[in-house]
């Protein structure tokens, strides 16, 4: 049985509030066939982890205030000084919720690999996911004077990796094409500068060069490139986002600033905003490109060896899990 023809001529925007509430089964999906909603919904919520954290943070607060002013042993300045230095909550609880998504993730490309028999390009993107594993864990648990330069190195590399991989594997937005060989690189080889300039050209068409794919469901190419830029440009909001402002250390009780110390308190909301608007513009790709494949090549049929998601598994029977 096909699935139905969905005309890929609109994306539409509004669906994703529902489809992150109807996605609560994405925290189980590494222990159940991963389909590309459980993914989705995954990579959403890494982007989400300062806002959920604050907002768990904000819900300790009022019913924390709430029991003191019941009980009579605290006042609301008082309650918001213990949970400002609350060892369990700032050196356990919010880490580890912050942590949460990047082990979900991580665990669902594993999941991925194993079920599809393909080490690509799963193990690479839980490679991704690792490496931001660790820089992000050693940004929590160090206080920011104490980061040297390898740390900061290790940031930027695992940044470039995480540009290259939206752009080359995420959304195959840019492929590489060989060069032809045409007749214009064949110069006069008299004048000593034309070797040199042939020279140089044979080399450059030794190696492919990058363009968009020719596949896409937006008419304006300006779109892509500007999407190429502003998710390189946001793309070191994702794990700044995972750093607190400080942490309590669970061995001693002392206060680390693990941010960058006396930020202003708007430069979270601002990373936060900047990293939800990023993804949205990685999000609406995304799904151009899930709606590309699942159209296929000819005739609107659904290619199901070109997606590279769990759903064209269960159309095939291969796993008799019952579609929601």
């Amino acid at each position: 049985m096909k699935p139905p023809q969905v005309p890929p001529k609109v994306l539409p925007l509004f669906f994703i509030s529902p489809l992150i509430l109807r996605s609560m089964v994405t925290l189980f999906s590494p222990f159940r066939p991963v389909r590309f909603r459980d993914a989705f919904v995954a990579d959403c919520v890494t982007s989400m982890v300062r806002p959920i954290c604050d907002l768990i943070y904000a819900l300790a607060y009022y019913f924390t205030a709430i029991w003191g002013l019941l009980s009579g042993k605290y006042t609301l300045n008082r309650a918001g000084y213990l949970l400002s230095k609350s060892m369990i909550w700032h050196g356990l609880i919010l880490p580890a919720l912050s942590i949460l998504p990047l082990f979900i993730k991580f665990i669902q490309t594993l999941r991925q690999a194993y079920d599809t028999g393909k080490r690509w390009p799963y193990l690479g993107n839980a490679f991704k996911y690792f490496t931001a594993g660790l820089v992000i864990l050693y940004g929590m648990t160090h206080a920011s004077v104490e980061r040297s330069t390898w740390w900061l190195g290790c940031f930027i590399a695992a940044t470039i990796y995480q540009i290259a991989w939206d752009s080359f594997v995420d959304w195959e937005l840019l492929v590489f094409v060989p060069r032809s060989v045409s007749s214009s690189t064949l110069r006069k080889p008299n004048p000593r500068s034309w070797r040199i300039v042939n020279f140089c050209r044979r080399i450059r068409d030794m190696f492919p060069y990058i363009r968009l794919r020719p596949k896409r469901l937006f008419d304006d190419d300006s779109y892509y490139r500007k999407a190429l830029f502003i998710n390189a440009a946001l793309r070191c909001c994702w794990m700044y986002g995972f750093i607190p402002a400080y942490r309590v250390s669970i061995a001693d009780g002392s206060t680390q600033v693990t941010f960058v110390d006396k930020a202003h308190g708007w430069s979270f909301v601002l990373l936060a905003t900047l990293e939800i608007f990023r993804r949205s513009i990685w999000g609406i790709i995304k799904v151009e490109l899930e709606t590309i494949k699942l159209m296929g090549s000819e005739g609107g049929e659904n290619d199901l060896d070109n997606a590279g998601t769990a759903d064209e598994y269960l159309r095939e029977g291969m796993w008799k899990v019952p579609l929601e």
